[in-house]
Parts: structure tokens; sequence; C-alpha cells
């Protein structure tokens, strides 16, 4: 039977490496890898510096349990953005960052950590506010400091036991860092069983149920302000306010990821020993590109969480603007505007 495709020895992945492989077929992905990132990093690393100063504040901790979920958030998330830099600089850019004995195994582990932390943590302090929206007579005995610390800490633990098994699927050997090879080979691989369950459970399942408490503090909020109920203090709003949408961001910026990758283990290219020209021709290939750059793109604005939390402090949160501002020397407009709009409506009330 005869065939018009040329197959070679040597598969398109013996002769590239992943960072080569993407420039020559899918040179735009690398473009928006090597654009968008970098952004991320210069507004992250500020923004969640400046994030963590203000929940740092005794003027914010003071009988504020979501500042401890905020603080660690900040700070999970600023862990994250050096690391992905290193992973950045191998995929994207093509250095050996992390091709190194131990230090291979031991940032995989690392890596993912913070990872898996970000929606542990809001998941907590989501679970927080919907006791004190939903079950106010049990917020006295749940939503408290103390209370805040130890599930901060039980999720530390909990993403870091999850996550260790990486160390074991990676392995550094012959200059590279990649998967280890008993531990990959096959479609029901170690590897492939362990990553997928976690990656639903963690990036599927936490966000889907955070979107459900989420959604019964919203029901809760309207059917109280409804019946013309509605209590608390507008800190106590202003907070809800910012928790919600700090959830809802990260629900919406971590499900889209994990739909793509398990895709992604079901979408595959063509044949792997066609040429380079018959890659760039084959129909299968070509259909992989394309499902890899739409990927890529939705990575990369979804990264947008580990960055941009405080520009939903500065919104939504007058006692976290006010601290920043002021540290800069900076008046608050918003504020000034408050209290003169208070005082107008104060004297035409007279």
């Amino acid at each position: 039977m005869e065939t018009n495709t040329t197959l070679t020895n040597e598969s398109v992945f013996e002769r590239y490496s992943v960072s080569e492989f993407s420039e020559i077929f899918i040179p735009n992905a690398v473009k928006v890898d090597r654009i968008v990132s970098p952004i991320w990093y210069s507004i992250g690393i500020i923004g969640n510096l400046l994030s963590t100063y203000v929940w740092l504040q005794k003027r914010m901790r003071k009988k504020n349990s979501s500042a401890v979920y905020l603080i660690t958030l900040a700070i999970s998330d600023l862990t994250f953005l050096p690391l992905h830099l290193l992973m950045e600089l191998k995929h994207a850019w093509g250095y050996p960052t992390i091709d190194y004995p131990i230090f291979c195994e031991l940032f995989n582990f690392i890596y993912l950590v913070p990872q898996c932390l970000s929606p542990l943590l809001v998941l907590g302090f989501t679970v927080e506010r919907w006791i004190a929206i939903c079950r106010p007579f049990k917020k006295q005995q749940y939503c408290n400091t103390g209370r805040a610390i130890k599930v901060v800490i039980g999720s530390i633990v909990g993403a870091s036991l999850i996550c260790s098994m990486q160390a074991y699927l990676w392995q550094y050997k012959n200059g590279l860092c990649e998967a280890r090879q008993e531990t990959s080979q096959g479609s029901l691989s170690l590897f492939t069983i362990w990553t997928s369950i976690t990656e639903t459970i963690i990036f599927g399942l936490v966000p889907i149920v955070i979107l459900i408490f989420n959604l019964l503090v919203v029901r809760e909020i309207r059917l109280l302000a409804s019946n013309q109920i509605m209590g608390g203090s507008n800190h106590s709003t202003a907070t809800t306010l910012m928790l919600l949408s700090v959830s809802f961001y990260v629900i919406a910026t971590t499900l889209p990821v994990s739909i793509l990758y398990i895709l992604g283990s079901v979408i595959e290219g063509g044949d792997i020993h066609l040429s380079d020209q018959q890659i760039r021709s084959d129909p299968m290939w070509q259909s992989y590109f394309k499902f890899l750059m739409v990927k890529k793109v939705v990575d990369e604005v979804c990264m947008s969480h580990y960055a941009c939390n405080i520009f939903i402090y500065l919104i939504t949160g007058a006692k976290f603007r006010q601290i920043l501002l002021k540290r800069f020397n900076i008046k608050d407009r918003s504020d000034t505007y408050f209290q003169v709009s208070q005082k107008i409506s104060a004297t035409t009330a007279i």
C-alpha cells in the first residue's frame, strides 16, 4: 500500500526541545508568552508586595479573620511569580533554568504548591463569609482569627502533601528535567492519573464548590435586602463585596485553564515521525497547533489572578485604599467625595 507520507526514524520531539518545537510550529504562542507574562510579573510582584504590606497593618488585621487569608494569598501569589519566571525562561526562551540535579525534582514540587494553595485559600474565606452571612449565629465560633490561622496552616500542609508527589514524578536525566520514564509511560501511567485527579479536584471541583457558596451568599444578601433586614456595618458589607469579587475572579480564571488542561490530555497531534514540512501541512497537527494557541492565550489571560488582586482591593476596600494611598502621601479623592456627599445630605435633611 502506497502512501504519500514519508516517515523519519527520529520523532519531532527528539529533533527539538519544547521551546524549539514551539518557536518553529507555533511562533505566535511563543510571542504571547514572551509579551504577556512579563506584564504580570511586573504588576504582580509590586502589587502583592503592597497588598502584603497593607494587610499586615494592625488596623486591617484587628478583628478581621479575612485578613489572615488575604495576607497568605498575597504571599503565595508573590512566591509563584518568580517560580513561573524560571519555568517561562525554560519553555519560552530555551534557557536551562531548572535542568539541574535535585533542583529539578524540588522545583516541580514547590512550583505547584502556591498554585494549589490559591483556590484552597479562596475556598477558606468563601466558606467563612457564607457562615457570617447565612449562619450568623455561628459567626463568633467559626469566623475568628484563630480559626482562620488553623485553616490557612491546614491548607498549606494539604497543598504541600498533594504536590509532594511531583518530586517523584519528575527527574533530572541526560541534562534535562523531564517526567520520570517509569511513571509516564502509557495512557494510564501514574503521572497521568495523579495529575488528572489533582487537577480535577483542586482546579475543577474546588472552584465549583466556591461558586456554589458564592451564589448562596449572593442569594441570602438579596433576600435580606428585599426584606429590608440587612444588618451589619458598612465595613462588613465592603468586606463581603471584596471577598466575593476576589472569589469570582479566581473562579473565572481557574476553571477555563482546568478545562483546557483536561482537553489537552485528550487532543493529540499527528504522527510524531513526520518531517517538519509534512507536519506543517498535516491537518491533525494543524488542529493541534490551533488548540495550543487558544490554550496559551487562555493560560496567559487567566494567569492575571496571581497579579491583579490589588486592583480589586483598591476598588472595593476603602480602608485598604486609604492605608495604601496614605503610605505614598496621596489624598483619597473618593473618600473626600463621600464625606462631602454626606455633609450635603445632612444639610439638605435639616
